[in-house]
C-alpha cells in the first residue's frame, strides 16, 4: 500500500506529543495495524481512532490504490502445445506462471487476501510441476537411449 502520509496541518515546531502523533499516523497508513500503534506509541485505541475519525486518516478515508485491470481473457500461452480441438490444458508449470502473475496482480492492486489464495494455489502446484519436469526428462533421456540404440 503506497498512502503517502498528509503532512502536519500546522507552521509551529511540533512538539513531542505531535511527534508521537504523527508517527503514530504514519505508521498507521503504512499499514500497521492500530492495535500494534497503538501499543507502541501508548495511545488509546478508542482516542486513537476517534483522533483518526476527526482528521481524516482512517485508512477508509483514503483514496483507493490504482488497481491494474481485470484480466476477462485466458492466459495465450504462445508456447503451449495446441490440442486436436482448441488449445491443449495448460501444464502444470504454466499453471504456476498464471497464478504467480495473479498474486503479483493482487498485491499491486492492495487486495492482499486475493493474494493470498492465488499463492495457496501456486504451492500447491508447485510439486506437479517439478513431477512433470522430471517425467518429461525421463522421456527424453529413453528417446535418447532408444535413438542410440537404432
Amino acid at each position: 500500500m503506497s498512502i503517502d502520509p498528509a503532512p502536519p496541518a500546522r507552521n509551529r515546531p511540533l512538539t513531542g506529543d505531535a511527534r508521537r502523533w504523527d508517527a503514530a499516523r504514519d505508521e498507521y497508513l503504512a499499514g500497521s495495524p492500530a492495535e500494534a500503534v497503538c501499543r507502541r506509541h501508548d495511545l488509546r485505541l478508542a482516542t486513537f481512532r476517534r483522533r483518526a475519525l476527526r482528521e481524516g486518516w482512517r485508512r477508509m478515508d483514503q483514496p483507493q490504490p490504482d488497481t491494474p485491470p481485470q484480466q476477462d481473457e485466458p492466459l495465450v500461452i504462445p508456447e503451449a502445445p495446441s490440442g486436436a480441438i482448441g488449445d491443449a490444458p495448460l501444464t502444470a508449470a504454466q499453471m504456476l506462471d498464471r497464478c504467480w502473475s495473479h498474486i503479483q496482480a493482487a498485491v499491486a492492486a492492495g487486495r492482499v487476501i486475493e493474494a493470498r489464495g492465488w499463492m495457496r494455489l501456486y504451492k500447491d502446484l508447485k510439486p506437479f510441476a517439478h513431477y512433470e519436469a522430471i517425467a518429461a526428462r525421463e522421456a527424453r533421456m529413453e528417446r535418447e537411449a532408444a535413438e542410440r540404440r537404432e
